[in-house]
């Protein structure tokens, strides 16, 4: 990143910019996903971004499978939902 210290902007060192290092997890991490997610919007992958349709989860995925029928972020999301409505139907046959 750059940070403007003001100066003229012939160029980012003589325009008054340097550059901010920090090597903290969240930096790092964040860095990773907005690269990520540029890629994939620059990309033939943007009409494959995707949220997942669990409740209460709002994670974003691309989706990879052949048909693009993908509607959860994870298994785990896949099988929350699958069990609940599971349990709804035995519940309503009782």
């Amino acid at each position: 990143m750059w940070k403007w210290c003001g100066g003229v902007p012939s160029s980012p060192r003589r325009a008054g910019l340097r550059a901010v290092t920090s090597d903290t997890l969240a930096v790092g991490w964040s860095a990773g996903c907005v690269t990520a997610l540029a890629l994939a919007i620059g990309s033939d992958l943007a009409g494959r971004l995707g949220v997942c349709q669990a409740p209460k989860c709002d994670r974003v995925y691309v989706d990879a499978s052949r048909n693009a029928a993908r509607q959860f972020s994870s298994t785990t999301c896949q099988s929350r939902v699958k069990s609940a409505a599971h349990r709804a139907r035995r519940a309503g046959r009782e």
